[in-house]
Protein backbone atom coordinates (compact mmCIF):
# COMPACT_ATOMS: atom_id res chain seq x y z
CA UNK A 1 0.00 0.00 0.00
CA UNK A 2 2.68 2.47 0.80
CA UNK A 3 4.57 2.36 -2.47
CA UNK A 4 1.17 3.09 -4.18
CA UNK A 5 0.07 5.63 -1.82
CA UNK A 6 1.80 8.69 -3.57
CA UNK A 7 1.89 7.30 -7.09
CA UNK A 8 0.10 10.02 -8.49
CA UNK A 9 2.59 12.97 -6.14
CA UNK A 10 5.43 10.94 -7.67
CA UNK A 11 4.01 11.40 -11.30
CA UNK A 12 3.17 14.62 -11.00
CA UNK A 13 6.65 15.66 -9.59
CA UNK A 14 8.00 14.03 -12.85
CA UNK A 15 6.64 16.37 -15.05
CA UNK A 16 7.15 18.98 -13.30
CA UNK A 17 10.64 18.43 -13.46
CA UNK A 18 10.45 17.30 -17.27
CA UNK A 19 8.35 20.60 -17.75
CA UNK A 20 10.87 23.03 -16.19
CA UNK A 21 13.90 21.23 -17.75
CA UNK A 22 12.16 21.79 -21.48
CA UNK A 23 11.45 25.52 -20.41
CA UNK A 24 15.20 26.39 -19.08
CA UNK A 25 16.68 24.15 -22.17
CA UNK A 26 13.98 26.49 -24.82
CA UNK A 27 15.62 29.64 -23.03
CA UNK A 28 18.99 28.76 -23.14
CA UNK A 29 18.92 27.46 -27.08
CA UNK A 30 17.03 30.83 -27.92
CA UNK A 31 19.55 32.83 -25.82
CA UNK A 32 22.87 31.12 -27.95
CA UNK A 33 21.15 30.90 -31.47
CA UNK A 34 20.05 34.62 -30.62
CA UNK A 35 22.93 36.32 -29.23
CA UNK A 36 20.59 38.08 -26.71
CA UNK A 37 20.92 38.67 -22.99
CA UNK A 38 18.54 36.97 -21.37
CA UNK A 39 21.04 33.96 -19.93
CA UNK A 40 23.91 35.27 -18.26
CA UNK A 41 26.49 34.78 -15.41
CA UNK A 42 28.39 36.76 -13.05
CA UNK A 43 28.24 40.83 -13.25
CA UNK A 44 27.71 42.70 -16.92
CA UNK A 45 28.35 46.22 -18.19
CA UNK A 46 23.93 45.87 -19.02
CA UNK A 47 22.68 44.21 -16.06
CA UNK A 48 20.38 46.35 -13.46
CA UNK A 49 18.41 44.95 -10.47
CA UNK A 50 15.93 47.68 -8.95
CA UNK A 51 17.99 50.32 -10.96
CA UNK A 52 21.86 49.18 -9.51
CA UNK A 53 24.79 48.35 -11.82
CA UNK A 54 26.25 45.33 -10.69
CA UNK A 55 28.95 45.11 -12.72
CA UNK A 56 31.46 43.78 -10.31
CA UNK A 57 31.58 40.70 -8.74
CA UNK A 58 30.78 41.98 -5.48
CA UNK A 59 27.93 43.60 -6.37
CA UNK A 60 26.97 40.31 -8.20
CA UNK A 61 27.86 38.24 -5.04
CA UNK A 62 25.65 40.90 -2.85
CA UNK A 63 22.67 39.93 -5.40
CA UNK A 64 22.73 36.69 -5.43
CA UNK A 65 22.82 36.07 -1.52
CA UNK A 66 20.44 38.09 -1.30
CA UNK A 67 18.47 36.22 -3.69
CA UNK A 68 19.06 32.91 -2.33
CA UNK A 69 18.00 34.49 1.35
CA UNK A 70 15.02 35.35 -0.18
CA UNK A 71 14.47 32.22 -1.80
CA UNK A 72 15.17 30.42 1.98
CA UNK A 73 12.58 32.60 3.92
CA UNK A 74 9.79 31.93 0.96
CA UNK A 75 10.23 28.01 1.25
CA UNK A 76 10.53 28.26 4.99
CA UNK A 77 7.07 30.45 5.53
CA UNK A 78 5.35 27.92 3.01
CA UNK A 79 6.63 24.49 4.43
CA UNK A 80 6.32 25.78 7.92
CA UNK A 81 3.33 28.46 8.33
CA UNK A 82 1.20 27.36 5.31
CA UNK A 83 0.82 23.86 6.86
CA UNK A 84 0.11 25.39 10.36
CA UNK A 85 -2.72 27.66 9.10
CA UNK A 86 -4.13 24.60 7.30
CA UNK A 87 -3.70 21.68 10.24
CA UNK A 88 -4.37 24.57 13.36
CA UNK A 89 -6.01 27.72 12.13
CA UNK A 90 -8.45 26.14 9.58
CA UNK A 91 -9.64 22.42 10.99
CA UNK A 92 -12.88 22.83 12.14
CA UNK A 93 -12.85 20.20 14.64
CA UNK A 94 -10.45 21.66 17.07
CA UNK A 95 -10.80 25.43 18.71
CA UNK A 96 -8.33 26.38 16.94
CA UNK A 97 -4.60 27.94 18.07
CA UNK A 98 -3.77 28.91 21.97
CA UNK A 99 -3.29 32.49 20.58
CA UNK A 100 -5.09 35.93 20.65
CA UNK A 101 -6.96 36.55 17.38
CA UNK A 102 -4.99 39.20 16.19
CA UNK A 103 -1.64 37.51 16.49
CA UNK A 104 -3.23 34.84 14.50
CA UNK A 105 -4.78 37.32 11.31
CA UNK A 106 -0.97 38.75 11.45
CA UNK A 107 0.78 35.05 10.86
Amino acid sequence: MTAQAFTAQLRLAGVLEAWTLAVYTVILFYSVLHDNQFVQFGPNASLYFLYLHVDGWGKWAALVLFIAATQVLKVMGNEIISPWIINTVMDHKDAGPAMPYREEQYV
